[in-house]
Parts: structure tokens; C-alpha cells; sequence
């Protein structure tokens, strides 16, 4: 606090260096809110990425109640969203009546970061789908019961090598584009 005390007159005030270090000060702490809001971000987006592929597998298992089968083969293409161009009439990614999988691989599609971010295969007997999760690393469900990814033991990235850690290598969730079973 700065006093002057010329003219016997007392006047009370904040010198320019500490108005500063009060709003630098503001700034580093706005700063850790959003760092840690970002984080949180990225988390719940992964969470509803592994609910949206686990509510697949209830869907498939629907889907396959009633036709006898996983429907027509796709590979849903390449990186493709298993539902656009390429998807198979059918198949069991593009069912819109019996189990609606098609909206709820949409919803992956959404949150994984577009099209590029997922990728799925089915033939009459088995399924799997692989999608990125916005925290790093990518997640995996199939006809078989695996429900894996992201991390595995002592925190190591269990998906890491090919396309996005999605397909194409031994090291990524699928060993090549549209492939029914998780690594």
C-alpha cells in the first residue's frame, strides 16, 4: 500500500507492480482450471466412447437373436466410420430396425473425432469394432467378450502400432482394417 504524505494528506491506494502480480496471479490460476478441465474433457469423452462400445455388443448380441447370423461381411472400410459409403446393406452396422447399432456407432463416430476414428469389421459369426479414445490410445470390443485397450499392465499403451493404434499392425486393436476380433 502506497502512502503519500505530502501536504499532511493521507491517500490510500495499490502501486501499478502490485495491481500486476494480483492479475498475473489470476492468470496462472485461470490457466490450471482449464488445464484441468481439458483433462476431465478428454476422460469423459473416453468414458462415453467404452459405453457406447459396450452398449454394441448388447445390440449385436440383439441383432443376432433374431437373424440367426452377424448379417452380410464388412469391413466397414478402412478407416471408415463402419457406417458411411462403404458399410454393407445387410451387415450388422447399418441395422437401423431390430437393434439400431448404426445410431449408436454414430455416437462413437461423434465423440472419437470423426469418421477416421473408428473401425469395424463383421462377417455371419463374429463382430468387433475399435474406435480412438480422445485421452490417447484406442478401445476395443468383439463378439468374444473382450472389452481391452487403452492401458494395460503398469500403465503401457497396450495399443500402439499401425493406423491410429487402430489396425494394421500386431501391436493395434485390430491387425488389419475391418477385422472381427480385438487384438
Amino acid at each position: 500500500m502506497y502512502k503519500n504524505a505530502q501536504r499532511g494528506k493521507r491517500e490510500h491506494g495499490f502501486t501499478l507492480i502490485e495491481l500486476l502480480v494480483v492479475i498475473a496471479i489470476i492468470g496462472i490460476l485461470a490457466t490450471i482450471i482449464l488445464v484441468s478441465l481439458a483433462v476431465s474433457r478428454a476422460k469423459g469423452n473416453s468414458a462415453s466412447i467404452k459405453e457406447h462400445l459396450l452398449n454394441t455388443r448388447n445390440a449385436a448380441e440383439l441383432y443376432f437373436s433374431v437373424n440367426g447370423t452377424y448379417g452380410t461381411p464388412d469391413t466397414g472400410g478402412a478407416g471408415t466410420d463402419c457406417i458411411g459409403a462403404a458399410g454393407t446393406v445387410g451387415s450388422l452396422f447399418n441395422d437401423t430396425t431390430v437393434s439400431n447399432i448404426k445410431t449408436i456407432i454414430a455416437g462413437v463416430v461423434s465423440v472419437s473425432g470423426g469418421a477416421s476414428g473408428v473401425d469395424c469389421g463383421a462377417s455371419a459369426t463374429a463382430w468387433s469394432i475399435a474406435a480412438i479414445l480422445p485421452g490417447g490410445g484406442a478401445w476395443c470390443v468383439d463378439n468374444q467378450g473382450e472389452s481391452k485397450g487403452n492401458y494395460g499392465a503398469n500403465g503401457a499403451n497396450t495399443y500402439t502400432g499401425g493406423t491410429n493404434a487402430l489396425y494394421g499392425a500386431a501391436t493395434a486393436a485390430h491387425t488389419s482394417a475391418g477385422s472381427t476380433v480385438c487384438n
